[in-house]
């Protein structure tokens, strides 16, 4: 990559950020910008863990290309990403914060804007759009996609792919603008710093790491039980790795292992799926595991939220409490699963027939008020 570079084509300029010097130049300008918009570029095709490639960033002004993999210090960049006074603007960016978590681990990044939470807020779109909608629908530009499946991590990058990685922070910052003033004047933006304060938590491991399919077929306890004890081996396995999970045993195989629960070497030799390298390396893991699984209380139904299967009052109690919901939804312009998906519907309906208390936590303030009719009509000691 060359110092700058532009398009014949849309005539875009970029400078080029390889160097811990240039880095250190750029960061203390962007950390002085109200707000700059971020994207990244990365490889995850072989892997568990994001491979950085590229970072690009605009002030409105002046587009840069970092590239990470000609950089020594990233410190530069991490003091942006939580510096309390430079908004950052990214778009559906749960993936850019794990890439960021990987370059600083345990980082903070604050203050943040999503623009696809951002556009379903202002009622501007029913359900999660790709950035390149957003900008065909309010600033009418067509974006090409002819890069996306691009190797970020071959040098040199084309002119084609810088082009392709700078349009994707171009538009983030009129976007911000627009979407920012429709949130003020709906008096939305505290629901939207609620919703990516919630992307900084940890992941919600109820759901298991599982394909949906798969965890619909898990509706025996006995099961779930093995299943959730597989789940968490396979996870530390393929982070210990860095593998793709479904490399190392995909879904079906951990699902026939469950069923059949294995105590002997030729019982888990008999489970199709597993390879003999498997076999050999954490046969005897694989077996303690399941004596582990032998020996704990079986739990008394598999958790509603995860098989997503009601039956007789429970179906009834989903279908009033997603009727009611939807009201809500309609009245505030917001789409039904956005503001209550269905996992968080189902858990409801779990915690209210078990006597718990209303599961704040996971339901969210704005949410909770939102909801507060149909959550006393579904419990009326959630008042």
């Amino acid at each position: 990559m060359s110092p700058a570079g532009h398009s014949s084509n849309t005539q875009l300029q970029w400078i080029t950020v390889d160097s811990d010097a240039k880095l250190r130049e750029c960061a203390a300008h962007w950390k002085r910008c109200d707000a700059v918009a971020i994207d990244t570029e990365f490889m995850r095709q072989r892997t568990f863990y994001a491979i950085p490639a590229l970072l690009q960033l605009s002030d409105g002004e002046q587009h840069y290309l970092v590239d990470l993999l000609r950089l020594r210090d990233l410190l530069p960049l991490g003091e942006l990403l939580r510096s309390p006074s430079t908004l950052k603007v990214l778009h559906a960016c749960s993936e850019d914060l794990q890439v960021f978590d990987r370059l600083f681990p345990g980082i903070v990044v604050a203050p943040l804007f999503d623009t696809q939470l951002a556009a379903m807020l202002c009622s501007f779109e029913d359900k999660p759009v790709a950035y390149k909608h957003l900008v065909r629908r309010h600033c009418d530009v067509e974006l090409g996609k002819s890069e996306t499946r691009s190797n970020w991590l071959r040098r040199p990058l084309s002119d084609a792919q810088c082009c392709y990685a700078i349009e994707d922070v171009v538009y983030l910052l009129p976007l911000y603008r627009k979407f920012r003033d429709v949130l003020e004047s709906l008096e939305r933006m505290e629901w939207l710093q609620a919703e990516c304060q919630q992307m900084m938590r940890p992941p919600d491991d109820s759901q298991l790491p599982l394909g949906r399919p798969t965890r619909r077929k898990l509706r025996d306890p006995v099961v779930f039980a093995a299943m959730r004890r597989l789940c968490a081996w396979r996870e530390e396995l393929a982070r210990s790795r860095d593998l793709p999970r479904q490399w190392l045993v995909d879904d079906a195989t951990l699902l026939a292992l469950a069923r059949a629960q294995p105590h002997s070497q030729q019982a888990l030799a008999a489970v199709a799926g597993l390879s003999p390298k498997l076999l050999r390396h954490r046969g005897d893991k694989l077996l303690e595991l399941f004596r582990q699984v032998a020996a704990e209380p079986v739990p008394e139904r598999v958790p509603l939220a995860l098989s997503e299967r009601t039956v007789g009052a429970e179906t009834e109690q989903l279908e009033t409490l997603t009727q009611a919901i939807q009201e809500v939804a309609t009245t505030a312009g917001l789409d039904l699963d956005f503001l209550c998906s269905k996992r968080l519907r189902l858990r409801l309906i779990e915690a209210a027939s078990a006597g718990e208390e209303l599961p704040v936590a996971e339901i969210g303030e704005w949410r909770r008020q939102l909801l507060a009719d149909a959550l006393r009509e579904l419990c009326p000691r959630w008042n």
